[in-house]
């Protein structure tokens, strides 16, 4: 699984560093977060995403189970970055960042989520008492307690590394 997410990181940024029109277009997309309480509302879907995945750590699932889960947190987030574009932006931008997240998740994603293939997937068939363990909490949550970050994800990438670890999946 972790060969097969920086593939495809890699193969999105090399992608885009190599392509001279990505440049203005990237900055276009970007005019948007300019207004700190606008990037804020972005923030609160990567800071839900980090407490799932704290919370996802915390129960020890068995390797099936860890991936469909993770599987379904990477809709979630995807959904909330795409409905903050729409609600914030406009859908230009939202279509552009669908497009980078599709990117860099990809092929990882069709990989390891055959089983899941959207969030109207995972509410059916995901385990209902097992996703409210990891959702529940958080949704409680107000954007204070989310921006504080306590524990040790401070990035996505620390946490999707201690879930490849916890789950031996680096093989």
């Amino acid at each position: 699984m972790a060969k097969s997410l920086m593939k495809s990181i890699k193969k999105h940024y090399d992608k885009r560093c190599r392509d001279p029109d990505y440049g203005p277009e990237f900055i276009e997309h970007n005019k948007c977060f300019g207004d700190l309480a606008i990037f804020e509302q972005f923030h609160q879907c990567a800071d839900k995403w980090y407490y799932h995945m704290q919370n996802l750590n915390s129960l020890r699932l068995d390797v099936e189970k860890g991936i469909q889960t993770t599987c379904c947190l990477h809709y979630e987030f995807s959904n909330c970055i795409r409905e903050r574009n729409r609600e914030l932006c406009h859908d230009k931008n939202m279509r552009f960042w669908d497009e980078a997240l599709d990117d860099v998740a990809d092929e990882t994603i069709e990989m390891f989520c055959a089983n899941l293939k959207s969030s109207e997937e995972c509410s059916k068939n995901y385990p209902a008492d097992l996703w409210s363990k990891i959702t529940d909490p958080v949704s409680k949550m107000d954007a204070n307690a989310l921006r504080a970050r306590t524990g040790k994800f401070k990035s996505m990438v620390i946490s999707i590394l201690d879930m490849i670890s916890q789950y031996q999946l680096n093989g």
